[in-house]
């Protein structure tokens, strides 16, 4: 669960550094959620979280109103996913 945490701290910066230097829904936050849903089972939990084979969400998340996934101005600023059992390593 700590690394599971520290990852969810890694987007959020992820995020932050996006809007700071509008970097667009982009490759940062496409790496970031895509790397979360294949290294854990969170998809199994929320089916409309997923990404193509080149590592790019298969729908916005932000307009498609992903799950538990909060946005700000076309910017995820916010996933929710304590509700579940999702096991996986993050490195």
């Amino acid at each position: 669960m700590k690394m599971f945490s520290i990852f969810v701290l890694f987007v959020l910066i992820l995020v932050h550094v996006r809007n700071v230097f509008c970097i667009g829904l982009t490759t940062i936050q496409d790496n970031a959620l895509c790397g979360l849903i294949a290294a854990t089972t969170v998809s199994n939990y929320y089916t409309d979280w997923s990404c193509d084979t080149n590592g790019i969400v298969s729908t916005d998340p932000c307009t498609t109103l992903w799950k538990n996934v909060v946005c700000a101005s076309s910017a995820v600023v916010s996933i929710t996913v304590n509700d579940k059992r999702i096991t996986g390593i993050l490195l």
